[in-house]
Formats: C-alpha cells, structure tokens, sequence
C-alpha cells in the first residue's frame, strides 16, 4: 500500500482534505490498521460536504428498511442543505506525540444527527468504519429515481446499530443504512 507506505515514512497518522465534494459526513478512509503498523492506525479522511443538499439516499435490494429522504438545498447558495452539517475534531497527546482520537459529529442531509467518539477505538472496529463493503453487498436501490446503484460502498459510520455506507461517482454520493 504506497499510501501507507507514504504515511509511515513520514509520520503521518492522518490526511484531512477538501475540494473534492464527498456527501454530507466525512468520509474516513482507512490507509492502514493499527495490526498493520504495530501501533497507531493512519487514516485520510476527506471532508468536503459543499454538496449535501445532493446527496441521494438509497436502501439495499430485497431489504425493507425505512426510506431516507434528502431534504435537499433549500434556500442555501452552497448546495449544502439547510440541514447538513459536519465537525470532525483530531484530538492529539503531545506527551506520546501521537493523535489519541478522531471525533465526527453533525447533522446529515435527511435530518439525522450522528456522534461518533474516537473512530479509531476497538468499539468502531467491529462495524469496519472507514473500509468498503464485501463485493456481494454491493447492489443498493436508488429510492428516489428506481434505479440500481452499483459499485464499491465504503463504510462510514457507525449509526446506532447500523453502518452508514456510501458510494461516490464525480459529484453524485448515494447514501445507505445497513445492519
């Protein structure tokens, strides 16, 4: 993995970006495991939410789940919604120089609000925030136009007892609830 390669020689723990429209959250990705580096696991996580007002919800073939809807721009020149809204806090310890924790917290574009303490803890471990999705589970149905979406969803975030997955296609991000 080049990019964990990159990371580690530089001693970088985490890549935080923008200008690149991701939905309406942040959208972790993660570089490298803390098992694969013996120590603190390295994640980028890129954060443009300038088009949230966009975001399209859609729910997994064959699977009855409640439908999510966009509440879409409104009257905000952004394109971000009037809802969505995001903070992702770094917090760092100086005496093991080193980032402790990365928190998420906002609203998303259906009105939702999620908090997210510490990504990088064992509990978010089991729900593979920040990984893609197995390949059979990667068929979602678009509720809003009928259409299939198909390829690589990544895991997000944990929603109660739920993960939140996303697919993004240039400036289309579709967004899932799944168990």
């Amino acid at each position: 993995n080049p990019v964990g390669r990159f990371m580690k020689n530089e001693k970088l723990q985490i890549i935080l970006s923008g200008h690149q429209p991701i939905g309406d959250m942040p959208w972790p990705i993660l570089v490298s495991s803390r098992d694969e580096t013996n120590g603190s696991a390295r994640w980028v996580i890129p954060c443009d939410t300038s088009f949230s007002g966009d975001t399209g919800w859609t729910t997994t073939d064959g699977c009855e789940s409640t439908m999510r809807k966009n509440v879409g721009r409104g009257s905000v020149k952004s394109g971000r919604g009037e809802v969505s809204i995001c903070e992702t806090l770094v917090k760092f310890c100086h005496s093991k120089n080193e980032v402790s924790a990365i928190d998420m917290h906002g609203c998303l574009s259906d009105g939702s609000n999620y908090v997210m303490k510490n990504i990088t803890s064992n509990d978010y471990e089991n729900f593979r925030i920040g990984r893609a999705l197995a390949t059979e589970q990667k068929r979602f149905y678009d509720t809003s136009s009928g259409i299939s979406r198909e390829g690589i969803f990544w895991i997000k975030a944990k929603f109660g007892h739920q993960r939140l997955v996303s697919h993004g296609k240039g400036y289309n991000v579709w967004n899932a609830l799944i168990r």
